[in-house]
C-alpha cells in the first residue's frame, strides 16, 4: 500500500513550480529534503511552540534548506528570526470576507468560535458563563465549532443547568457564521494558547467587541485594551466576568469598541494582504 508520506514525497519531487510553499513542520521537512534545488521554498508555521524545546528544535530542523520562513504571527517571527538560517518574515493571514453589514449590538448574545478541543478551553467559558446567567437570565452563549470535546461540553451545560442559555451550534459555513456574528454583541475567547486568532479579527470585522485571556499569545497582536476590546491577565475569571457584564450593559462602550475593531480588521482584507504578497514575490523576482 502506498502511504500518504510516499505520495507527498513523490508529489514534491515531481513539482516543477518555481515557488513551493509548505504549511506545517512535517511537510517542511520533506520540502527541505526532496524539493528541487532551483525552486524557491517557503515554509509557513501555524502552531505556537509554547516554550516547548522539542517543538522549537523540530521546527528549526525542518527549515534546513528552506529559503523563507513565514510564521503566523509577529511574535513567532521575532522569536525564530535569529534562530534559523532561512530569511524570516511575517505576512498575516487574511479574512475571507470583509462584510458590508455590522452587528447592531442590540441583544445580550455572546459568540465564541473554534474547534471543540481542550486548548480552546470552552469548558472554562461555560463555567464562568453560569455567573453571567445569574446576573441576567436573558444572556445567550453560542459556541460555533465541532470537535472531540462536544460530549464533555454538553455534560457541563447540563450539570450547570444552562440548556436554555448555551448553544453548541456545530460547524457552520461562512454565510451561516456571518449571520451568527450579526446576531451577537460580544465575542469571547478563552483559549489557553493561540498562535494568532483570526476569529478575533473576523468578529471585529462585524463590529463586535472582543475579549480574550492574554495567555493566547496571538490575541495580544489583535486586541488593544479599551480600543477594540480587552485582554484579561493571568486567566482571571472574575475580571473576565466583570468585563463581559460591563460591555453587555454599556451599549455606547460596545459600539466604540466595535467601530475600532472593524477599522483594525480592515488591515486583514484580501486586497491588503494580497499587496503584501505581491511585494514579497516581486522582491524575490528582483533577486533572481
Amino acid at each position: 500500500m502506498v502511504t500518504n508520506k510516499k505520495l507527498m514525497i513523490k508529489a514534491i519531487k515531481k513539482c516543477d513550480s518555481d515557488i513551493i510553499i509548505s504549511t506545517r513542520v512535517l511537510h517542511s521537512n520533506w520540502l527541505s529534503k526532496y524539493g528541487r534545488k532551483d525552486a524557491i521554498k517557503i515554509a509557513q508555521e501555524h502552531n505556537h511552540h509554547n516554550d516547548n524545546k522539542k517543538i522549537i528544535k523540530k521546527t528549526i530542523k525542518s527549515l534546513k534548506k528552506i529559503d523563507y520562513f513565514m510564521p503566523v504571527s509577529e511574535e513567532l517571527t521575532n522569536f525564530y528570526k535569529d534562530k534559523v538560517t532561512s530569511e524570516t518574515l511575517y505576512i498575516p493571514n487574511c479574512l475571507d470576507i470583509y462584510p458590508d453589514k455590522v452587528s447592531e449590538l442590540n441583544n445580550l448574545d455572546i459568540i465564541s468560535v473554534g474547534r471543540l478541543e481542550s486548548g480552546k478551553c470552552f469548558d472554562d467559558l461555560i463555567t464562568l458563563f453560569k455567573n453571567i446567567v445569574n446576573w441576567n437570565k436573558d444572556v445567550k452563549l453560542k459556541i460555533v465549532g465541532e470537535g472531540s470535546q462536544r460530549r464533555l461540553l454538553e455534560e457541563k451545560i447540563k450539570e450547570l443547568s444552562l440548556e436554555n442559555n448555551v448553544i453548541l451550534t456545530g460547524n457552520k459555513n461562512k454565510e451561516e457564521l456571518g449571520d451568527f456574528y450579526l446576531d451577537s454583541s460580544l465575542f469571547v475567547m478563552t483559549s489557553r494558547t493561540e498562535s494568532f486568532g483570526l476569529v478575533l479579527v473576523e468578529a471585529g470585522s462585524y463590529g463586535i467587541p472582543v475579549l480574550a485571556y492574554d495567555t493566547a499569545q496571538g490575541a495580544k497582536e489583535i486586541i488593544e485594551n479599551d480600543q477594540n476590546g480587552f485582554l484579561i491577565k493571568n486567566r482571571n475569571k472574575e475580571e473576565m466576568i466583570e468585563k463581559i457584564k460591563e460591555i453587555l450593559s454599556n451599549k455606547e462602550l460596545a459600539k466604540r469598541l466595535g467601530r475600532c475593531g472593524r477599522e483594525k480588521a480592515n488591515r486583514y482584507t484580501r486586497d491588503n494582504i494580497a499587496k503584501l504578497w505581491k511585494k514579497f514575490l516581486g522582491d524575490i523576482d528582483d533577486k533572481d
